[in-house]
């Protein structure tokens, strides 16, 4: 059963989609039957419808996706909640499902990132909160998969049928005859029908398959039955063959026999022969031995006489030897002392030359100290001149400061005497013309006294300033440095006196340690030359074991030789009878190869003819059982060829099938079933819309050039004019046609679901209407709306915008583009 879902968007949440940024309430679509979506040109009415179809189809709506993006971000975000009779998790029914669609810009040389969710409500009522079950898939295809099972339909066909989307209202009427069947077939869901021809024509291939299998089997019985013949007159050759072979095993297998017995006789001598020969190697081998061990022994007891002709000389070393190792004996048990001595005395010696060292050393940083502390002391006596120069700049700054105060008393009371009548403005006393003028006077005299002395100290301040400046150079430059160098210095002098103080007593020691060394009575240039002396001699110990080993192994030795020499001459009168009965073989073995080649020949024509023997009585054993096969491959072939006429036969009842699901079948008459349909109710709307001016018919079949049907689907446009084609059409009228069609192709696919559909799209189209033609697709929109559970029409015209009570408002702002639900 062909099954159709719908969609009913509920809510929608945009964040920075085109023209729109973030912030934004929902639009919350619940309740709503008609709304008029209106605006101003450019100020994103068709973005909120762009955001449902991205929402739910993705870049099917528009690429590249970072088109999309708000101006100035890089993020975006669309959050639909709508309503499918489709089923998730066997959650049947009218449910109503959230889907979460993002997108980020690439980034340097990435790609945009892409992330979908999608959920369905689990409790509650719309208008309170809601539990969301997440389905989303483990891939952004696995969701969108799901998402597309619960709309229903690919993005092609939903803006072909219930979205009249701006400047493309006219997509079905100006799409190819095939695209337009296409779409059809998609409204009607043909697609099911695709899927049950490839599931014949899957069955077909199966039956193909089937179909070759057994033909290969029935073909390979039919030449296994066609050898029966052949194989049977095999047979009797084979019966008097085998007949023929016995006779010829019977007279070759007694001369065989005979002649092996002969031939076994020479064998024994060959055995006896090799074991002879065996025996006088192993002799042989002996004798080498026992020569090998005579020499040895006869070179060892000349060895030992040359030792005994030395023995005195070995002797009297020996004994040297032995006092040499007694004396170095007794010396090695004084050279650790002795060491240990003479590393002290070493060490003494060293100190004694470091403390001369440091004798010269803190002389000469006595030396330095004492010009150290020089500078230190010039150093406080810059100080101090600092500070008396700060105490006369100090001085001479404050005398200034009362010179400037006097100055300016001088200046408020001149000022006062010019500005005055004839009494003083001091004491209020009566100043005639002369007396104000010789007041001034003097005050003016003292004013340019007070000036000078100014002038006087600020020579004087800059002379100071000049002298603490440089002493304060002189001060910043060498304070620290002759510091830290006088306190290097006692440093260091304290450092030399303490290890001064440590070797002072180091000549004591070294004294001492000379008269120790004297009374252990140590030479070791005595030491050295018993050392030599023994490595010269030491071959004389090995001489003197040598000696001793020779007195008590010259008279075994010669015992051995006297053995050894009895022993081969055993050795070599054995060997003599050996050669002697080899003689007497070799005389006997002349007439074997004539014997053995004749055994050979006999035993290889007897080998012939029993694998003769074999071969046949295999073959015809072989036979025989084959004969017994050929019964039931007869039966088998006979199953084979009834199996292969049932598979024929459903072979062709599915090759139907396949042509008769396929386009030029079953589907072209759903097609052709639905056309009445769809010219019915288009031409009901273009009736209200024209005044029944105009009407259309669909044609689904046309002639060839060669004269055959063809499938496709015309549309033809009549009017007071007569029929012509779409094309010829102006704006409005064309805008009407694709209207009329538009909805007839919706309430198909409603007609189809078995409800009515859910949502339908008017994107535009109105401004191409007059006055009285708008009024009249007003009236068919008002007369449709029960026929769909929601209509969102989108107009930026007035009169439209104020026949539709509900409103969604949109404004363009600086932030972006905003909406409101009135």
């Amino acid at each position: 059963m062909l099954k159709y879902y719908y969609m009913v968007p509920n809510k929608l949440t945009i964040e920075n989609f085109k023209s729109y940024g973030s912030s934004l309430n929902p639009l919350d679509l619940n309740g709503v039957h008609i709304v008029c979506l209106s605006g101003q040109n450019g100020h994103g009415k068709s973005s909120l419808l762009d955001a449902i179809c991205w929402s739910i189809w993705g870049d099917e709506v528009h690429r590249p996706q970072d088109e999309l993006v708000k101006h100035g971000e890089n993020d975006m975000r669309v959050e639909l909640e709508f309503f499918s009779d489709g089923y998730f998790q066997k959650k049947e029914g009218r449910n109503l499902y959230k889907v979460i669609r993002r997108f980020s810009k690439r980034k340097g040389s990435r790609s945009g990132a892409t992330s979908l969710e999608l959920y369905v409500a689990q409790t509650g009522e719309v208008d309170s909160e809601l539990d969301f079950q997440v389905l989303t898939g483990n891939t952004i295809r696995d969701t969108q998969s799901s998402i597309l099972k619960l709309v229903g339909m690919d993005y092609r066909t939903f803006i072909n049928s219930a979205f009249l989307l701006q400047g493309r209202s006219d997509e079905f009427t100006n799409s190819t005859p095939a695209l337009r069947q296409r779409t059809l077939g998609e409204i009607l869901q043909l697609d099911y029908f695709d899927k049950l021809q490839e599931l014949a024509r899957e069955k077909v291939r199966e039956l193909r398959s089937d179909k070759t299998t057994v033909e290969l089997q029935v073909n390979t019985l039919q030449d296994q039955l066609a050898r029966f013949t052949e194989e049977e007159m095999e047979l009797k050759v084979l019966s008097s063959d085998l007949i023929q072979v016995d006779q010829h095993i019977l007279e070759i297998q007694p001369l065989l026999e005979n002649r092996k017995q002969d031939y076994l006789l020479i064998e024994e001598i060959e055995t006896k022969t090799s074991k002879l020969l065996i025996d006088k190697k192993t002799l042989v081998d002996d004798l080498s031995i026992f020569n090998n061990q005579l020499s040895t022994l006869q070179r060892k007891i000349s060895e030992y006489q040359d030792i005994l002709d030395k023995k005195e000389v070995i002797h009297e070393n020996f004994q040297e030897i032995n006092r040499i190792r007694n004396k170095l004996q007794q010396n090695n048990n004084l050279i650790g002392p002795y060491s240990s001595l003479i590393e002290r005395k070493k060490s003494l010696e060293n100190a004694l030359v470091r403390l001369n060292e440091i004798i010269e050393q803190l002389e000469t940083l006595k030396q330095n100290l004492f010009s150290t502390q020089k500078l230190l002391d010039e150093l406080q006596n810059k100080k101090e001149q600092l500070n008396l120069l700060q105490l006369q700049i100090q001085e001479k700054n404050t005398h200034n400061d009362n010179l400037k105060n006097q100055m300016d008393d001088l200046k408020e009371k001149i000022l006062l005497i010019e500005d005055s009548d004839q009494n003083c403005p001091l004491c209020g006393t009566e100043l005639l013309h002369d007396r104000r003028e010789h007041v001034k006077e003097e005050f003016e005299k003292n004013g340019k006294t007070l000036a000078d002395a100014y002038r006087s100290n600020i020579t004087i301040i800059s002379e100071l300033e000049t002298k603490k400046l440089s002493i304060l150079d002189y001060i910043n430059q060498n304070d620290s440095n002759i510091n830290n160098e006088f306190i290097r210095i006692n440093s260091q002098i304290a450092g030399y006196t303490q290890e001064r103080n440590s070797l002072d007593q180091s000549e004591t020691q070294l004294t001492e340690i000379n008269k120790n060394i004297e009374d252990l009575g140590f030479d070791p240039v005595e030491n050295k030359i018993l050392e030599e002396k023994l490595i010269q001699i030491h071959s004389y110990e090995d001489l003197f074991n040598q000696l001793s080993l020779a007195e008590k192994e010259i008279p075994e030795i010669e015992n051995r030789i006297s053995d050894i020499q009895k022993l081969i001459l055993s050795r070599n009168t054995n060997i003599e009878k050996i050669d002697h009965e080899l003689n007497d073989y070799d005389i006997k073995k002349k007439s074997a190869p004539e014997i053995k080649s004749e055994v050979e020949k006999l035993q290889n024509d007897f080998d012939n003819l029993l694998n003769q023997k074999i071969e046949k009585n295999s073959r015809k054993l072989s036979i025989e059982r084959q004969f017994e096969v050929y019964s039931s491959q007869k039966t088998e072939l006979n199953q084979y060829e009834n199996q292969l006429l049932e598979i024929n036969s459903e072979y062709g009842r599915y090759d139907e099938l396949s042509t008769y699901l396929g386009r030029t079948g079953v589907q072209a008459l759903l097609i052709e079933a639905s056309i009445p349909e769809i010219e019915k109710d288009a031409n009901y709307l273009l009736e209200k819309m024209t005044n029944g001016e105009m009407f259309i018919n669909l044609e689904t079949q046309r002639q060839t050039q060669k004269g055959d049907t063809a499938e496709t689907l015309e549309i033809n446009v009549s009017d007071s004019r007569g029929m012509r084609s779409y094309e010829t059409f102006s704006g409005g009228e064309a805008f009407r046609i694709n209207l009329a069609l538009r909805i007839a192709l919706s309430k198909l696919l409603a007609r189809r679901s078995g409800c009515p559909l859910p949502t339908i799209f008017i994107d535009e189209g109105f401004g191409t209407q007059d006055n009285v033609g708008r009024e009249r697709i007003i009236e068919v929109i008002n007369q449709i709306s029960s026929d769909f559970e929601r209509v969102v029409v989108i107009t930026h015209i007035e009169e439209i915008k104020e026949a539709f009570p509900v409103r969604i408002e949109v404004i363009k702002t600086e932030s972006g583009s905003m909406f409101e639900l009135n």
